[in-house]
């Protein structure tokens, strides 16, 4: 059974999650109005957005060699410290304080950078998760994974109606900031997770035999390919909304959500579904094989039927509540992949940004 000290610390890492992604994902929310402020192009925009990912990728790997030498404790609070700064400072962009373009750019780089230790702490803990129990631990990562962008599209777009667009990156981070608090004081079940209460700990498995692993591979194209299209969503898909099919900030906020509301739901509901399996007997390997082809397969056969179906549902619910026309979104454009992301693999193969925006025309 897993214990409450380390429960407590899953949580404080699936929360963790939920703060990288609503301050990752604020930039795309806020991408209406900082293109027109600072003059903007489609290719400049992409460019600022895709540098996060030039050191958030060297800073996983970087951190999972870390995470196995010193205090994962010491280590996510550095970059967690690091991230909300950087959030913080977005606010300050352009007033004096911090320059314009380039101060997009270098605080985009330095929060790739803090970002870089979540997941690797999170494996980290997890790995030592009994089996039966490992896939709803999971959801801890994943679901912030969804619940992220979704409490940063809604808060954002809200904050961004009464305040603007600095204000909402500068609440982002002083809330990041407090999550330091009760991470700092859950020593116990850190350390439990990190196996540090074990009289031995398993041997360090080497680098070279995990690339001979053809899972491993498997698993990685699966990322790169389902990745790029959740970062689509992420990247594009607020800014889409707002210059090309003309929605407010509000009814943009409200109908991204629903990809994410969605996601969660799959997400959820398939970890229960595996660990239920495992506490009746099953082998958890051939259920989480079966839930991933199911999923695929369930993509590949009903998505051009969710993805006409789901925006459109949700502009008509938006159409209710603003009284305006209605107007058909097209499904090519709103397309989303959805991701079913295991923590023991890099989640973010397929994060290289779709930056030139070409197709991508204003009206």
């Amino acid at each position: 059974m897993l214990s409450g000290p380390l429960r407590w610390a899953i949580i404080l890492i699936g929360a963790a999650i939920a703060l990288n992604y609503i301050d990752r994902g604020a930039v795309s929310v806020a991408a209406p109005l900082i293109k027109d402020e600072f003059g903007l192009t489609n290719e400049r925009y992409g460019v600022i957005v895709s540098s996060f990912y030039w050191t958030y990728v060297p800073a996983l790997a970087l951190a999972g060699w870390l995470a196995d030498k010193i205090s994962v404790r010491l280590l996510m609070a550095l970059g967690v410290a690091t991230w909300a700064l950087a959030t913080i400072g977005m606010g300050f962009v352009g007033t004096g304080v911090a320059g314009g373009i380039t101060g997009l750019l270098l605080l985009r780089l330095l929060m790739g950078l803090g970002e870089g230790v979540a997941f690797p702490c999170g494996s980290k803990l997890i790995a030592r998760v009994p089996e039966g129990a490992r896939s709803l631990a999971n959801v801890s990562l994943s679901g912030g994974l969804a619940l992220g962008p979704l409490i940063g599209t809604l808060g954002g777009g809200f904050i961004m109606e009464f305040w603007g667009w600095r204000e909402m990156f500068i609440i982002f981070g002083l809330v990041t900031l407090v999550w330091l608090v009760p991470w700092w004081l859950a020593r116990r079940g850190i350390e439990e997770g990190e196996g540090k209460q074990e009289a031995t700990l398993d041997a360090a498995v080497p680098l070279a035999q995990v690339l001979r692993q053809p899972a491993f591979w498997a698993i990685t194209l699966l990322h790169l390919a389902g990745t790029f299209g959740l970062y689509f969503i992420v990247g594009w898909l607020p800014l889409w909304l707002v210059k090309v099919r003309g929605f407010s900030i509000i009814d943009m906020s409200l109908l991204t959500s629903v990809f994410y509301i969605a996601q969660i739901i799959g997400g959820t509901a398939g970890a229960w579904l595996i660990d239920l399996a495992i506490r009746r007997g099953a082998d958890g390997s051939v259920w989480r094989r079966r839930m991933l082809f199911g999923s695929v397969f369930a993509y590949v056969g009903v998505d051009d039927c969710l993805v006409v179906g789901l925006p459109i549902l949700a502009q008509h619910v938006l159409n209710l509540m603003s009284q305006n026309e209605p107007e058909v979104i097209d499904p090519v454009e709103a397309k989303r992949h959805a991701n079913d992301r295991l923590v023991s693999v890099d989640p973010e193969a397929g994060a290289v940004h779709p930056r030139s925006g070409h197709g991508f025309h204003e009206d």
